[in-house]
């Protein structure tokens, strides 16, 4: 990176400049090459300029789009902090988001007009960009038709660059405050690691209000100067007819995409299957006889898994490609440290587990409006992940569990305590717990084991249309369990491991 290139919006500017012409984005209708690229962040930072100042917060409140990605760069240009906001939020949690980042103003797909105008802190926002389909023209399509004149403003390394939000134990999410050193520094560890080609394609399918998606498959690709394949995941056979259309090379997916995608007939897709370079598998472990299937599917293609979260800029550890261990995640990316301590923050030997520690300048500013009671901690450098794994003596990590309580479901990551209070204020309901249970998809859904107060009637249905109003889809239990009590240890605290093993002994 040359001395300028403090920001996302100065690099996508310099592969603008180099090779104007070369396709930026594939849509599924068109295609965009990085001069028009250019030219919309442009124009949609020329407008928000006049409404906004450096510093900012900005909400992306949307579905995946070109203009998902022309927003962000746009708010990079500018010198603000965008934040990404989960579009199958409803009005109580983007509320919260609202509040909690003190958005100022905020981009919005037409399709969520109805949760933003229930929102009862969207007064707040101070400007609403609507973003609407190609037949409705909004203020998106307006603000580019402008003739408004823009000059980038400069920024700092230290600056914030973005705010991603990720649950806390107590229940509210928290936002993990990334710098433009931090973004930066992934991006070089990932085009360091991994050896891009001009040609390349990479696609770009999950939710970008994940970092895991909209930092290592959008705004890496695009930084670097490769095109990207943008599809929406209607299924997966629509998916990996996208994919095979448009020539996608490197693809990332969670263990259970996987084990959709490794279920696809070779004789309709043989042409995709060999034109993969690299599958890379992340968010959660993958089964051994999962990566079996992925290689005999994907026969020319390398298979890499990683480790990573939000708080150190989505990605710390990659299988190198030329020894790959199968079980591993790999090995640190760049100068990045990785320490495996005791509860006396004693280093372990190799081969111990013990609770991960990763410092690196890919670590997190802070949380926002930080509290006690945060996900993970910074203590001298180090962040504090909670994940447990262990070290071989090759320096190879291997992860053995995570935070007892985090539910992981298609890359989306569920806290119980998110989800109990509103269950418990369910008519009926005295107390509730919830916890994960394994799918036949390698994925973890949560179920929620409840004890019902005296005489009181429980419709499942009428439970699940309740929560309906207040919880992404992903958060609502897949299965209730009416339990007599809650089993607790000595100190009174509920013990989540025996509704565990409960959960997963149960019938689905």
């Amino acid at each position: 990176m040359a001395n300028n290139d403090t920001s996302i919006y100065n690099l996508l500017k310099h592969k603008a400049l180099l090779h104007p012409k070369k396709v930026a984005i594939f849509t599924e209708k068109g295609k965009l090459n990085y001069e028009k690229l250019l030219h919309y962040t442009n124009k949609i930072a020329s407008y928000l300029q006049l409404h906004i100042k450096a510093g900012d917060n900005i909400g992306i409140f949307m579905e995946n789009s070109w203009q998902y990605i022309v927003a962000t760069y746009a708010i990079s240009a500018v010198g603000a902090t965008f934040v990404p906001i989960n579009a199958t939020f409803k009005s109580k949690e983007l509320s919260y988001i609202l509040s909690d980042a003190n958005i100022k103003c905020m981009f919005c797909s037409d399709t969520l007009k109805d949760i933003v105008s229930k929102s009862i802190a969207i007064h707040k926002c101070n400007t609403i960009i609507w973003v609407g389909d190609e037949n409705h023209r909004r203020d998106f399509v307006k603000i580019l038709e402008q003739d408004i004149s823009f000059t980038p403003r400069k920024v700092n390394l230290d600056d914030n660059a973005a705010i991603f939000y990720t649950s806390g134990t107590t229940g509210s999410p928290k936002g993990a405050v990334l710098t433009n050193k931090n973004i930066l520094t992934t991006y070089k560890a990932i085009t360091n690691h991994i050896k891009l080609r001009k040609n390349d394609r990479v696609a770009l399918y999950l939710p970008m209000h994940l970092s895991f998606s909209l930092i290592p498959l959008a705004i890496t690709p695009l930084c670097y100067g490769i095109s990207i394949v943008l599809s929406r995941f209607i299924s997966t056979q629509h998916l990996l007819k996208t994919f095979a259309l448009k020539g996608v090379t490197i693809l990332f997916a969670t263990p259970a995409i996987y084990e959709m995608l490794i279920e696809a007939p070779d004789s309709l897709l043989i042409d995709l299957f060999n034109k993969i370079r690299y599958v890379i598998s992340g968010a959660s472990p993958i089964h051994i006889d999962t990566i079996k299937k992925i290689e005999n599917k994907f026969k020319k293609a390398t298979f890499l898994e990683a480790y990573g979260l939000v708080e150190a800029c989505t990605v710390v550890t990659i299988n190198p490609m030329q020894q790959v261990k199968i079980g591993s995640v790999g090995v640190p990316l760049l100068d990045y440290k990785v320490k495996i301590i005791d509860s006396y923050d004693l280093e372990l030997p190799n081969r111990t587990i013990g609770e991960i520690i990763i410092k690196g300048d890919n670590i997190m500013k802070s949380y926002l409006n930080s509290s006690i009671d945060n996900p993970c901690s910074v203590n001298n450098g180090w962040l504090y992940t909670g994940d447990l794994g262990y070290l071989d003596d090759d320096g190879y990590l291997y992860i053995t569990d995570r935070k007892k309580d985090l539910i992981i479901y298609n890359f989306i990551h569920i806290y119980p305590s998110e989800i109990e209070p509103i269950i418990e204020d369910y008519n009926g309901i005295k107390e509730v717990a919830v916890v994960a249970k394994k799918d036949k998809k390698c994925n973890e859904i949560p179920v929620a084991f409840f004890v019902k107060e005296d005489d009181a009637s429980i419709n499942i249905n009428n439970l699940r249309k309740y929560l309906q109003g207040f919880l992404a889809k992903a958060k609502i239990p897949k299965i209730f369990i009416e339990i007599e009590e809650l089993p607790r240890n000595s100190s009174g605290k509920v013990m989540k491991k025996v509704l565990r093993e409960l959960a997963n002994n149960s019938n689905p």
